[in-house]
């Protein structure tokens, strides 16, 4: 697993090692991810915690299937919150989810042009 929490193995053993494939997947989950952490930081910011929930639980689905470990944990550590389900969202989990979504990034776009 890299340092970035991205099992790269995952997504050789689900493209059986085709890279146009492994890009067009990753590139993907990475649009898919930008959308959602928008929409998730767009809800939370209007205290829609529903819409906030929903948009966690949907990168978490995301991230395992395309082995990113740790947006993944904290997807879920956001969907199942005790905070959420109080109205409020840790805005701790918030950040440390948006910097490893950073470093995803790049270790994707890193591996995508290797």
């Amino acid at each position: 697993m890299s340092s970035s929490g991205i099992d790269f193995s995952r997504i050789q053993e689900v493209s059986r090692g085709d890279r146009e494939f492994e890009n067009e997947l990753f590139n993907a989950y990475l649009n898919d991810c930008d959308a959602g952490l928008s929409a998730l930081l767009q809800a939370v910011e209007i205290g829609d915690l529903d819409s906030a929930r929903k948009c966690a639980h949907a990168i978490k689905g995301a991230s395992i299937n395309i082995g990113t470990t740790r947006l993944h944990e904290y997807a879920h550590a956001i969907e199942s919150s005790e905070a959420i389900q109080e109205s409020q969202i840790d805005t701790t989990i918030l950040t440390a989810f948006q910097v490893a979504y950073d470093e995803v990034k790049i270790a994707i776009r890193t591996y995508i042009n290797e």
